[in-house]
C-alpha cells in the first residue's frame, strides 16, 4: 500500500503517541508511507530547534517519508489564534500537500483538528483512496469544553465540519464505546465505527527502579508520592486538586507531583505558591524514556478530569501508560476512567469537583495495606497487556487499512 498519514502532531513532538509508531510498523510490513504534517511546535507554539518555517520540508525517519508544510504556530489560550493554527495547516495540506505527496492508496487522518477530515476528501476524490478517520477529540464537544471559543457560530461551524468529515470517511476509529455511542446518536452509521482504545508502549512503560536523580531533586525519599503525568489544562481541573492538597497539608509524608506542561501550568504554580502548598510539586516535562523511573516513585498514579459529559466518555492516553508501568491508579473522574479503575480493581476513584472528597480519597489510599496496593498495580499491568498494548493495537490498525484497500469488509473488533 501507499499510505498517507495526515496529522497535525508528529515526531519529534512528545504528544505524538500514535503516528510515528504506526508509520514505522507499516514500513516494516512492506508498505510505502508518507506523513503529511506540520513543523513541530507543540506544546508551546514555538518551532523546535533545528526547524525554520518554510513552504515545505522533506525528512525521513525509520523509513517513513515526512513532508512538513507551513502553519501559524500557536498553542495559546486564544481561540482566534487556534483557529489560525488549524486553518493555515489545513490550507497547506489541501494545496502544497496534495501537490507533493503523490499517488496514495489509503489515507489515515489523525484528528484533531477535524478540518483535516475535509482536506482528506480531496485526496479521496483525486486518488480514489478510502479514508480512515482516527477521532481523538469529538467536535464540537471538545471545543465547548476547552472554553477557548464562546461564539455560537463557531461552535455550530465546528459541528458542521465534523459531520462532513464523518460522511467523507470510509471508516472511523474512536477511543471508547462512549465515543461510538455519541457518533451513532448524531447519525453516523454504526457499521462505520470501530473502537480502538489508546495504547502504551511496553518498551517505554514498565515496572523498574526509581529514578535516583528525580528523587534527589525533589527530596522524595520516605515520602508517599501520588503522581499526575501529562497535560495541565482546563480539562484536568488542577484547581480542585490544589484545594484537596490544602486540606491534607498536615500529612507530612504526602507529596502530590505533577509531571508535564500545559496552558494552565503557570497559573497553577502561582496558586500553589499563594497557598504555600509544600506538599505539591510541579516538576515540569520529562522525556517519555524517563517516565517509568519517575512513575516508580508513585505509590499511585493520578487521573484528574473535571465533571463534564464529554470527558466522561473519554479515556486519556496517560491511563494505559500508568497501567503499563504496573502502578495503582487514583482517579478523580466520571465515566470511562471510573469504570475501568473500579471494574478491574486497579485502584480507587472518586467523583470530580469536590476537594474534600478527593482529600479523603488520598487518605483512604494511604491507609491501604502495601500488599493490596501492589496487587492493584499487578492487575493494572495484566489488563494493559490484554487490552492496551501498542503492538497489538497497531496490528489491528494495519489490518483495517489493508482491508480497506482490498475493498473487503473490515473485521469488527
Amino acid at each position: 500500500m501507499r499510505v498517507l498519514i495526515i496529522t497535525h502532531i508528529f515526531w519529534p513532538e512528545g504528544a505524538d503517541f500514535k503516528n510515528l509508531a504506526l508509520a514505522t510498523k507499516l514500513v516494516e510490513h512492506g508498505h510505502d508511507v508518507t506523513v503529511l504534517t506540520a513543523f513541530p511546535n507543540y506544546p508551546l507554539g514555538r518551532l523546535y530547534d533545528g526547524y525554520k518555517l518554510s513552504w515545505r520540508q522533506w525528512e525521513q525517519v525509520n523509513g517513513v517519508r515526512i513532508l512538513r508544510v507551513p502553519l501559524y504556530p500557536d498553542h495559546s489560550n486564544s481561540g482566534m489564534k487556534r483557529i489560525l493554527n488549524y486553518g493555515t495547516f489545513t490550507l497547506s495540506v489541501s494545496t502544497i500537500g496534495i501537490a507533493l505527496t503523490g499517488k496514495v492508496d489509503v489515507v489515515f487522518v489523525y484528528s484533531p483538528p477535524m478540518t483535516l477530515g475535509l482536506a482528506a476528501g480531496l485526496f479521496k476524490y483525486l486518488h480514489r483512496a478510502p479514508i480512515l478517520l482516527d477521532v481523538v477529540d469529538l467536535w464540537p464537544d471538545a471545543i465547548i469544553g476547552s472554553g477557548m471559543v464562546s461564539s455560537d457560530y463557531l461552535v455550530r461551524s465546528s459541528g458542521w465540519i465534523a459531520q462532513r468529515a464523518y460522511r467523507l470517511a470510509d471508516k472511523i476509529t474512536v477511543l471508547t464505546d462512549g465515543y461510538a455511542s455519541r457518533l451513532v446518536s448524531i447519525g453516523v452509521p454504526k457499521e462505520k465505527i470501530l473502537v480502538m482504545p489508546p495504547w502504551a508502549d511496553r518498551k517505554l512503560y514498565y515496572r523498574t527502579n526509581r529514578s535516583v536523580e528525580f528523587g534527589e531533586k525533589y527530596n522524595l525519599e520516605g515520602k508517599f508520592c501520588i503522581i499526575h503525568a501529562g497535560n495541565i489544562g482546563p480539562f484536568q481541573d488542577i484547581e480542585n486538586v490544589l484545594a484537596a492538597a490544602d486540606l491534607v497539608r498536615d500529612v507530612d509524608t504526602l507529596r502530590i507531583i505533577f509531571v508535564g506542561a500545559g496552558r494552565d501550568l503557570e497559573g497553577m504554580i502561582k496558586r500553589k505558591e499563594l497557598r504555600k502548598l509544600d506538599n505539591v510539586i510541579f516538576a515540569g516535562s520529562y522525556p517519555a524514556e524517563e517516565m517509568s523511573g519517575i512513575f516508580a516513585w508513585g505509590k499511585a498514579l493520578f487521573v484528574s478530569l473535571r465533571s463534564d459529559p464529554y470527558l466522561a466518555i473519554n479515556l486519556p492516553s496517560k491511563v494505559p501508560s500508568y497501567m503499563a508501568a504496573g502502578c495503582p491508579i487514583v482517579a478523580c473522574a466520571d465515566g470511562e476512567v471510573e469504570r475501568l479503575v473500579n471494574n478491574y480493581r486497579l485502584g480507587i476513584s472518586c467523583k470530580p469537583g469536590k476537594p474534600a472528597i478527593l482529600a479523603d480519597t488520598f487518605m483512604r489510599f494511604m491507609d491501604l495495606p502495601e500488599k493490596e496496593r501492589y496487587e492493584m498495580g499487578t492487575r493494572s499491568r495484566l489488563v494493559f497487556e490484554q487490552l492496551y498494548d501498542k503492538d497489538v493495537l497497531i496490528d489491528k490498525y494495519i489490518t483495517i487499512l489493508e482491508t480497506m484497500t482490498s475493498r473487503q469488509p473490515v473485521p469488527i473488533n
